[in-house]
């Protein structure tokens, strides 16, 4: 069974940070990367009743597929890109038992009012892997590049 790494990617500065650690441990390890990317309310377009909400919301979703595969244009590394909708910790975590995989990487939690407010509603998403999770979680900085 082929070393996989899952990898949570929004396409902002620290998930591309946790992309390109986690390309930097896959290659080191010999895994290839499952790269999810669960979308949020900043993939979709202010209006949902808008009758192009749903192509704002793919073309927002296909911008992150372009960046990951931007960032990882100069790795060797084997990837896959999915789009999948849920609750991020419980998404990630059902890919990684499904992959088996051996870690999970994660940006570090965003700054601002919104995360506050997310992190007052509930635990960050890698809080939440490893409390319900069996698998080492890595969080990278945004400036870890």
């Amino acid at each position: 069974m082929d070393k996989c790494i899952v990898v949570g990617f929004d396409g902002l500065p620290a998930g591309r940070a946790a992309l390109a650690k986690s390309a930097e441990l896959a290659a080191a390890l010999g895994a290839w990367l499952a790269v999810v990317h669960v979308p949020d309310t900043a993939d979709e377009p202010v209006d949902p009743d808008s009758p192009a909400w749903a192509e704002g919301r793919d073309a927002a979703v296909a911008a992150v597929r372009a960046s990951a595969e931007h960032e990882l244009a100069a790795t060797a590394v084997r990837w896959r890109f999915d789009a999948l909708a849920g609750p991020p910790a419980a998404v990630l975590g059902s890919v990684a038992d499904e992959e088996h995989a051996d870690m999970i990487v994660l940006g570090a939690p965003r700054a601002g009012l919104a995360a506050a407010m997310e992190r007052l509603l509930g635990d960050a998403v890698a809080v939440q892997l490893l409390r319900h999770g069996h698998r080492p979680v890595l969080v990278v900085p945004e400036h870890s590049r």
